[in-house]
């Protein structure tokens, strides 16, 4: 990345924190000189996500209430990487916790990503 597009933190103070997710707020110069004072950021612990198929190649889906979103949705088994633990191995334990389905072919890391790399830091 260009240096001179970097933003420089000036400070930096811990908001929260739990077994989930650290919050920060800090005072942020941007590259022109302007100062932001309220930057907030949110660390999540790493988690995976498992595109799993049935024998009959279906996409395997779990259906479950979602508070932040207040409704019931349909997403990719996932959950939090254990301290420790390899992401296939969590894939494969998160596969089994939440659809009950387990697995004995191998599995692979497809990619990895930051959903929202502006304020989110996986």
């Amino acid at each position: 990345m260009h240096k001179e597009m970097h933003w420089k933190s000036l400070s930096k103070k811990e908001l929260f924190r739990n077994q989930w997710v650290t919050m920060h707020t800090e005072e942020i110069a941007l590259p022109n000189g302007h100062i932001i004072e309220d930057y907030v950021t949110v660390k999540f612990n790493d988690w995976i996500g498992v595109i799993a198929l049935t024998d009959d190649d279906h996409i395997i889906l779990v259906k479950e209430y979602r508070h932040a979103v207040e409704a019931v949705n349909y997403h990719l088994p996932a959950g939090i990487i254990d301290e420790g633990e390899a992401g296939i191995t969590a894939a494969i334990r998160e596969l089994e916790e939440e659809t009950g389905y387990t697995t004995n072919q191998p599995a692979e890391l497809l990619l990895k990503s930051c959903p929202a790399p502006s304020k989110i830091n996986t």
